[in-house]
């Protein structure tokens, strides 16, 4: 099973889907869609996707708030192998 991102530009998904695939967006902290995620029939799941604490790349410790759909498709394949 791949999982994949849907993408941060608040359109609807139009390709096609394979059933190997599974199509993440983002969800926010009240479990809705959050405003820049994609959306439609072709979407599979939401995940958690908006203002997530991680670190920062600069190298002083420090933790940051982003947000995308590229957080939520790594946590929805983390929780199926779970």
């Amino acid at each position: 099973m791949l999982f994949i991102s849907s993408g941060n530009y608040n359109a609807e998904l139009c390709s096609s889907n394979s059933g190997d695939i599974l199509i993440v967006g983002a969800s926010n902290s009240l479990d809705q869609r959050a405003s820049f995620s994609a959306y439609g029939g072709m979407l599979d799941l939401l995940a958690p996707g908006q203002s997530i604490t991680t670190t920062h790349s600069s190298g002083n410790n420090a933790y940051v708030t982003y947000s995308g759909t590229s957080y939520s498709a790594p946590m929805a394949g983390a929780l199926a192998a779970y």
